[in-house]
């Protein structure tokens, strides 16, 4: 499936993948977060990891669980990853 350029902010597997990444990022957030500025290191750290994700599941030609072109396993995996080491980063504030 050839997609133009007029019609790539509709594209089914973008669009489900960006919903899935804000959506872990948000959640992680609810969870661990505290100010906004976490919230959008979360949502940016989960859209890197699920497309890095997404990325090492074609490469390795995995097909254990997607949905149209979409690996959502080993995109979700790679997405909390990336979500564990963001926390994880040295200038984040600790309250007590």
């Amino acid at each position: 499936m050839t997609v133009t350029f007029t019609e790539w902010w509709l594209y089914p597997p973008l669009v489900l993948s960006a919903f899935l990444a804000v959506g872990y990022g948000s959640l992680f957030h609810l969870w661990q977060g505290r100010t906004y500025r976490d919230l959008i290191v979360y949502v940016a750290a989960a859209a890197c990891g699920f497309a890095l994700g997404q990325g090492l599941g074609i490469l390795l030609n995995t097909d254990w669980f997607r949905i149209g072109q979409v690996r959502i396993i080993e995109a979700t995996l790679a997405a909390w990853f990336a979500l564990l080491i963001a926390r994880a980063r040295p200038d984040r504030p600790e309250y007590a």
